[in-house]
């Protein structure tokens, strides 16, 4: 997809697209997220690559890793994991920073 899609339920598998992926407060994915932008407010579980920013809304949770240039994680939203910061587009930096949150 291209444009934006809403996951309310239990997804598994893989994603790949250029559009946005909203996880409503209701959903769970599971597996592999490969898309332009992601909005969680239910929960992801697995590996998520974005393009060009991850959002994290209360009560969403993340648990796994996420690759993008930008990361915003609003007040009662969970991340466990590790976050990989890059360019825009996807192109890793020269120097990379890696952050590493829970465990």
């Amino acid at each position: 997809f291209e444009d934006t899609v809403r996951i309310d339920g239990h997804f598994k598998g893989e994603v790949s697209a250029s559009g946005t992926l909203v996880v409503g407060e209701g959903g769970l994915v599971e597996g592999v997220v490969k898309v332009g932008a992601i909005v969680v407010a239910g929960e992801v579980r697995g590996t998520v690559n974005a393009a060009t920013r991850v959002e994290l809304k209360a009560p969403g949770k993340m648990f796994g890793d996420i690759r993008t240039p930008n990361l915003l994680i609003g007040d009662g939203a969970v991340f466990e994991g590790n976050c990989q910061m890059l360019k825009h587009g996807g192109a890793e930096t020269d120097i990379k920073e890696v952050v590493n949150f829970g465990a």
